[in-house]
């Protein structure tokens, strides 16, 4: 079963030591990121990390994506006294990461370096960071002031390891077959507001046949947080094997969420809470598949085409949200000569197996 684990980002300086006795700012923040680690937090930290989009886009894109963020501010350039106290400016660096942070509303857990000021966004966050004189004895601290956030309940600002802010596809595909079709009315002329379209409903063997649908598995990773309006899209559908390889014309309508009549948006529970979308169907009467439901051919064949094998296709799936990050899954579909799913699974499994 897939666990998630919450990414922390760990904004600390990169100095190195200034004298012998000193211990440098890399190897501080290397300590810590080991011990966020071993508590079964994802840890984040930019200095290990070499991306071909380069280390200010890679740390953005970070920034967005971390559940927690933790805060090291280290003494910078002197500043002078104020109140019979010398004090130093901070990491201009951290601080920056620290702006984004906040704008973001990521939770945070903040410490300051004895003798640094708080200015800009620091000296207006709500609380004070924890402050600390010994640089050695910070990544115990960090630890320390973790455990202390695991130990408490969500509403009272505790931290958890085991959610993201994220919805994901799972990798399990649930097979619903031999679904009756209610009886198409005879008139087909669906101007009448009062004519209710063909819909899909119950089970059996009704007289005009069923169809079988194959449901991905869409599960909200928050703790916390509703998804809301949560559309499901085919982005991409590729024969990758078997006779002419052409990319498939189709457009990008909402697949069906199950339980629903239309191709309707809907909510996510928090919490691992879980929706079912039809990623296609096989008619029983049919010889191959459809990626939408049958309604859709009153305007738009495109979108009610019929793919009827046999080969290989690579189908590329998004799952977007109005308050969530767009997730995304390949998955490969098979076909035999008489258009019957031989198998449909993530290009990623089936890439392990081989």
């Amino acid at each position: 079963m897939y666990t998630p684990r919450a990414r922390v980002f760990i904004s600390c300086g990169q100095r190195s030591p200034a004298g012998k006795s000193e211990i440098g700012e890399r190897i501080i923040a290397e300590q810590i990121e080991k011990k966020i680690g071993n508590l079964e937090f994802e840890p984040y930290l930019a200095a290990k990390r070499h991306t071909y989009m380069g280390p200010m886009d890679d740390i953005f894109r970070a920034l967005e994506a971390s559940e927690y963020f933790i805060f090291v501010d280290f003494r910078r350039e002197k500043l002078g006294c104020n109140f019979g106290k010398r004090w130093s400016r901070g990491s201009i660096y951290s601080h920056q990461e620290l702006a984004i942070a906040s704008f973001l509303k990521t939770e945070q857990l903040r410490f300051a370096e004895e003798g640094v000021r708080l200015e800009g966004i620091g000296e207006n966050l709500h609380g004070r960071p924890v402050p600390f004189a010994d640089r050695s004895k910070l990544p115990e601290l960090v630890e320390h002031e973790v455990r202390d956030r695991l130990g408490r309940s969500l509403d009272r600002g505790g931290w958890r390891t085991d959610w993201k802010n994220a919805l994901t596809i799972l990798d399990k595909v649930e097979n619903d077959p031999h679904v009756r079709r209610a009886a198409a009315p005879d008139n087909r002329s669906y101007s009448n507001t009062n004519q209710q379209l063909p819909i899909l409903s119950g089970f059996s063997d009704a007289p005009d046949g069923g169809a079988t649908f194959w449901h991905l598995v869409v599960r909200n990773l928050h703790c916390r947080r509703l998804a809301t309006d949560c559309r499901c899209f085919l982005k991409r559908c590729v024969k990758i094997s078997g006779t002419d390889l052409p990319t498939l014309a189709h457009e990008h309508v909402e697949q069906k969420w199950a339980g629903v009549v239309y191709n309707q948006s809907v909510a996510i529970p928090a919490n691992n809470g879980e929706r079912r979308v039809a990623a296609f169907h096989k008619e029983d009467q049919e010889s191959g598949i459809h990626f939408h439901q049958m309604w859709v051919d009153t305007d738009s064949a495109k979108a009610a085409e019929l793919i009827t094998g046999p080969g290989k296709y690579e189908l590329e799936y998004l799952v977007v949200s109005s308050n969530f990050p767009t997730a995304s899954k390949t998955f490969v579909l098979e076909l035999d000569r008489s258009g019957n799913v031989q198998r449909f699974a993530p290009s990623d499994t089936l890439a392990s197996d081989s």
